[in-house]
């Protein structure tokens, strides 16, 4: 059900073709959880503890080490809410059973700003 990405990893000069999403439940007994979209060179983040979430936005190619959260840039904004809303909609069509709502990437934005 789904496709490699073994030529991507040895080649990091092409983007994939369609959006990478990445889910990962740490630790549920601690409601710690990460949800992630990669498109083109952009890669979105949202880390959930409890009741918190944060977001991440790197530029992946030309920050490989991901060390610029670029969120807090407000030029970045409106691609970190492509991104999320690719990530909704990828959560919603695969049934992921973590609860987000749709405006905690424009609180989080909110916040920091």
């Amino acid at each position: 059900q789904g496709a490699s990405l073994h030529g991507l990893v040895e080649n990091t000069s092409h983007a994939a073709a369609h959006p990478i999403f990445i889910q990962y439940d740490g630790n549920s007994c601690l409601s710690s959880f990460q949800r992630c979209v990669i498109d083109n060179s952009h890669k979105l983040i949202m880390d959930v503890f409890q009741t918190e979430t944060f977001f991440e936005l790197y530029d992946i190619a030309s920050d490989p080490e991901e060390t610029t959260n670029l969120l807090f840039e407000p030029r970045y904004a409106a691609e970190g809410s492509r991104l999320f809303s690719l990530l909704l909609e990828h959560m919603k069509r695969t049934e992921d059973e973590l609860e987000c709502k749709e405006d905690v990437f424009e609180k989080f934005v909110a916040h920091i700003s």
